[in-house]
C-alpha cells in the first residue's frame, strides 16, 4: 500500500511465466517512462538530487537477444539517460 506498481504482463495469459515489475516507495517523486519494445519491459524515473532510470526486463530461458533489442527507444530519445533496454 506504500508502493506503486509498475508492470507489464507476459502474453500468453494462460499459464504463470514472464511479466515484469518495478515498485517504487510513494514518498519518491517518480514517473514511468513508456518504451517500445517487444520485450517484457517496464522503465521508472526516479527523482532524488539527480534523476536516474530503472528499467526491468524479462529474458526467457533460451530466447537469443540481440543487443538492439536493448536500445529500443523510450518516448524520450533526446533526453539524457534514457534506459537502454
Amino acid at each position: 500500500k506504500n508502493y506503486t506498481m509498475y508492470n507489464v504482463n507476459a502474453p500468453d495469459g494462460d499459464r504463470a511465466a514472464g511479466g515484469s515489475a518495478i515498485l517504487v516507495r510513494l514518498d519518491i517523486i517518480h514517473s514511468e517512462i513508456k518504451i517500445k519494445t517487444k520485450l517484457q519491459a517496464v522503465a521508472v524515473r526516479l527523482s532524488f538530487r539527480k534523476s536516474i532510470s530503472i528499467c526491468s526486463i524479462y529474458i526467457p530461458p533460451g530466447y537469443k537477444l540481440a543487443a538492439q533489442e536493448l536500445d529500443s527507444g523510450s518516448e524520450n530519445k533526446t533526453s539524457p539517460g534514457r534506459p537502454r533496454c
